[in-house]
């Protein structure tokens, strides 16, 4: 199954482990290539089985086709990534929170409009000194994006860090 390029080397690996040289590990991926040439990457399983005196018998493998749960994973990953790019320049300030209301992303234009940082507050809750008189008009914004509602202009007024208050326009919803 190894794709030509790691054949002997397979091969070789295979030769220590029955000769009891190494010992096989339990559970690996590597890329294989099938026999109309398409390569996948399996995640595979192994079980080693000795005979009394601890004499290699045999080993039993079972491979998981992973290609598509990978490129899915890789894609998500460039998704977030491009996420982040967008939400970090872009001039509007913007917080992009989970459902628990902890910070994931914290632009810096947010962070000069109310002066915490971003290293301040991402993987925390947002500070609660920031919601101000408008704490229960957030809360059920907040509360209806997890809903999967999406708001958009709501006038309230934040706390800065410095104490000072902020009108903004709140625009959220839940991705």
């Amino acid at each position: 199954f190894a794709t030509p390029d790691r054949r002997e080397a397979a091969r070789a690996t295979f030769g220590a482990i029955v000769s009891g040289r190494r010992v096989m590990e339990h559970q690996r991926e590597s890329m294989i290539q099938t026999k109309a040439g398409e390569r996948r990457l399996i995640r595979w399983s192994h079980v080693t089985r000795h005979d009394a005196g601890g004499t290699v018998l045999g080993v039993a493998s079972l491979g998981e086709d992973i290609t598509a749960i990978r490129a899915a994973e890789d894609a998500a990953r460039r998704g977030d990534e491009l996420l982040a790019t967008l939400v970090v320049s872009s001039p509007l300030p913007t917080a992009v929170l989970d459902l628990d209301r902890v910070v994931q992303l914290w632009n810096p234009a947010l962070a000069e409009l109310l002066g915490w940082t971003e290293k301040e507050v991402v993987g925390r809750a947002i500070p609660a000194a920031m919601y101000g008189q408008d704490r229960w008009v957030i809360g059920r914004r907040f509360v209806r994006a997890v809903r999967g509602e999406s708001f958009e202009g709501e006038l309230v007024e934040l706390c800065c860090r410095d104490g000072s208050a902020v009108r903004v326009r709140l625009y959220g919803g839940r991705s």
